[in-house]
This record gives C-alpha cells, sequence and structure tokens, in this order.
C-alpha cells in the first residue's frame, strides 16, 4: 500500500472483539427464524453442524437477541469513527492460511497451535459483517504451508467503487501468485 503512495496508520475499533458474539447471536437468531418451518417439518435434511446451529439460535432468548443489535450499532459507531480521516481499512481476513478441505474443526496456526477453524477463519470478517461495511477479500501470498493467505479491504458505507479501485491498485502492484499447494 506504501508502494502505491498511501499513508498507512493503525486505528482503533475499542469493541471490536466483541464482533464475533454478536454476529453469531444475530446470525443464529435470523437463521432459524428463516428456517424454523423446515426445521420442524425436515430436520433430517439439515447436516448435523447447520442443524446444531439452528437449534442454537432457536434456543437464544431474545433478550440476547436484542442485545446483539445495540451492541452491531455501538460497533458500527466505533468503525465509523475509526474510517473518520481514511480511506479505507485493510486488515486480515483470517488469522490462520486457507484451510485445507479435508482438516476437522481444528486448524494449526503457523506457531503449531491448534486453534477452532470456524472462529480462526471468521475472527477477522466477523466485525464487518456485523457492521455491514463494505468488505473485499484479496490474496497477498502463500503461507510456508502452500496455502492462501489474504487481506480485507474494508470502505465507508455505499463506497464499494473505493474498495474494488484500491483492490485493483494493491493487485497491480502485486504481480500474478504462485498457485496453492492443494
Amino acid at each position: 500500500m506504501r508502494i502505491l503512495g498511501a499513508e498507512v496508520d493503525e486505528v482503533s475499533i475499542p469493541h471490536i472483539e466483541m464482533s464475533s458474539h454478536i454476529a453469531t447471536n444475530i446470525t443464529f437468531v435470523e437463521a432459524a427464524e428463516y428456517h424454523e418451518q423446515w426445521m420442524r417439518t425436515r430436520p433430517h435434511e439439515y447436516g448435523a453442524d447447520v442443524r446444531r446451529m439452528l437449534e442454537a439460535g432457536m434456543m437464544t432468548p431474545g433478550i440476547y437477541y436484542v442485545r446483539a443489535q445495540r451492541s452491531r450499532a455501538a460497533i458500527l459507531g466505533e468503525a465509523l469513527e475509526a474510517l473518520d480521516d481514511v480511506t479505507v481499512l485493510a486488515a486480515p481476513t483470517a488469522a490462520i492460511p486457507a484451510p485445507r478441505i479435508d482438516v476437522g474443526g481444528r486448524a494449526l496456526t503457523d506457531s503449531g497451535e491448534q486453534v477452532d477453524m470456524v472462529t480462526a477463519v471468521l475472527r477477522f470478517t466477523a466485525p464487518f459483517n456485523v457492521t455491514g461495511l463494505p468488505a473485499l477479500a484479496i490474496p497477498t501470498g502463500l503461507a510456508p504451508n502452500g496455502m492462501p493467505v489474504s487481506m480485507q479491504i474494508i470502505g465507508k458505507p455505499f463506497d464499494e467503487a473505493t474498495v474494488f479501485q484500491v483492490a485493483d491498485a494493491y493487485e497491480r502492484v502485486r504481480g500474478p501468485i504462485a498457485e496453492p499447494k492443494l
């Protein structure tokens, strides 16, 4: 980004770590509401993992959903404040390289630590799923294990054009990436 002439500064979104919990509460409840009829009549047609998520959403008290929506608004306010003096935000897309499809629910970090794959993959995208800000994931290269890594570019509300322009400029400077070792 600096090569492109961008001024790179660090910003703060104080309660960003709450985003995963907020996203989980909202997503599970809204998905359960959407799928309620089929869950009551055809639950066997869902995979076990999806069925568990929908069942959790059906059992989530309404008070938690309302609190999650309030927290969503607070996170959006903090994100908008972080965007006040910058054109876009750039952040990792995931806390780990892209996992192989044959890996179970656990993944290894570069340091060899085992982490929950869903948490590691969604940790950095959840804040922008919660806020609804336009975001785009773009490959940046390959990790030492040969799997892709990426960053996300996050823009201001309704400014998708700038997000695409920044991504395009980055890709032109970055150049081609080797194919991942699948």
